[in-house]
């Protein structure tokens, strides 16, 4: 047994089938525009790919700059530390005697005495 279909019923099949093909276009329609405006020109990237490589060259310069820097910097507590190292030897030559004394009071023995 067959429903029949009656003229309104089918018109309005028809309509509701037309909405559903017009939403989906409608979808289409704004994914395209969507892509259409995010979508990057080429004069765009190529914007982009020279500030990138602008930026780049300048990072380049910076690391060299610091590597610099930290070099020099390097160089100069080398100088510091000998100095402090000499000092520091002049200071124990010094009290080298009074410290192996003061070990031998102490302890009964030193630990920096010449065996």
């Amino acid at each position: 047994m067959e429903k029949e279909v009656t003229n309104g019923e089918l018109l309005e099949a028809i309509i509701g089938g037309f909405s559903k093909i017009e939403n989906r276009f409608n979808k289409v329609e704004n994914t395209m525009s969507n892509v259409a405006t995010r979508m990057a020109t080429k004069d765009e990237l190529s914007a982009l790919r020279l500030d990138l490589k602008t930026d780049i060259a300048q990072v380049s310069t910076d690391l060299q700059s610091f590597k610099s820097e930290t070099h020099a910097r390097f160089d100069t507590l080398e100088e510091h530390l000998k100095e402090n190292e000499e000092s520091v030897g002049a200071i124990v030559a010094d009290y080298h005697p009074r410290i192996i004394a003061l070990e031998e009071k102490v302890f009964g023995h030193s630990t920096l005495a010449e065996n």
